[in-house]
């Protein structure tokens, strides 16, 4: 909870990423390459799973982002799925297409400088953090559902096979370069296999 100067004084749960693209598109990852994506900048993993797929990707705050999407200057975003309720919906001509295969699990933090910050006010933070956190999850999945049920395309099997494979390996580039964690790394691969036993990573750890 403390490393250097810094320490963390609580954590809110935003949900789900994933791609969100115009209602004119329906390809699937590959076709991301060509187009214009938006990706949120306060996120690094975020950014680094856009950059994966295409190095023209811009990265820019939420409303920057909503609004280049909103103004057709972005084919595509990557970013938490309630975005849609909190910055684009009622502001587009036509629907939209979320990818529906989640990217990453996005949170946000309260961090703050340990000086300012005592080890005991730090934890009170947290600890109120924690009690409403159920409350968080909540509210955030309670906005996707109420994403209209024909705004998520369908992703193939075959497909989200691939690109899990190409996430596996951009985790795995990320926790040599030290922005992953490698206990957290393998910790949720069990939580994942505990709930896929029959998946890939399942069956030949490498996290």
């Amino acid at each position: 909870m403390e490393q250097g100067d810094y320490v963390v004084a609580g954590v809110a749960y935003l949900g789900d990423s994933y791609f969100i693209r115009h209602s004119r598109a329906s390809s699937g990852f590959a076709e991301l390459a060509k187009q214009k994506l938006g990706v949120i900048a306060d996120e690094p993993s975020l950014v680094e799973m856009a950059n994966q797929l295409t190095p023209t990707a811009q990265a820019l705050s939420a409303t920057a982002s909503a609004e280049k999407f909103v103004n057709n200057e972005l084919d595509a975003l990557l970013a938490p799925a309630v975005i849609y309720h909190a910055l684009i919906s009622g502001q587009l001509n036509g629907p939209v297409r979320i990818m529906n295969m989640p990217q990453s699990l996005s949170t946000m933090q309260l961090i703050g400088r340990r000086d300012k910050f005592p080890t005991g006010l730090a934890q009170m933070l947290r600890e109120d953090f924690l009690f409403k956190f159920d409350n968080y999850v909540k509210r955030v999945e309670a906005e996707v559902r109420n994403v209209p049920s024909e705004y998520w395309q369908a992703i193939p099997e075959s497909e989200q096979k691939r690109r899990a494979k190409q996430l596996q390996a951009l985790r795995l580039k990320l926790r040599d370069n030290g922005m992953y964690d490698a206990g957290m790394l393998r910790m949720m691969r069990k939580i994942r296999c505990k709930l896929d036993p029959q998946g890939s990573e399942c069956l030949n750890p490498v996290e």
